[in-house]
């Protein structure tokens, strides 16, 4: 169980990834099934910016990805899925998850 603000939530449940490149910034959020966000991160944080040259290249994607990866795991989520719409055909990502690598 995660308890955010005074809720608790099964985390062992349905979790999913989605992830947002803007014409400005790049953001990517885990959230659960009932809509709440669990874990996010983003170029609009300026501690992640201010190491970044661009906030929308494939570097910024790759740190937003990292960031958030460390995130689920301090809160307890090792399992996301991410369902890709329109954006399949622009966007080939690369999942690393615990060790196992899996190309989109």
């Amino acid at each position: 169980m995660l308890s955010l603000i005074g809720l608790k939530i099964d985390v062992t449940s349905f979790s999913r990834l989605s992830i947002s490149i803007s014409n400005r910034h790049t953001t990517a959020s885990v959230l659960h099934n009932s809509g709440i966000a669990l874990a996010s991160a983003s170029t609009k944080e300026f501690p992640i910016t201010k190491h970044l040259y661009k906030t929308t290249d494939l570097s910024a994607a790759r740190n937003i990805g990292r960031v958030l990866a460390h995130r689920c795991i301090e809160a307890g989520l090792t399992r996301v899925a991410w369902y890709p719409g329109q954006e399949r055909k622009k966007l080939k990502v690369n999942i690393s998850i615990c060790g196992h690598n899996t190309s989109l």
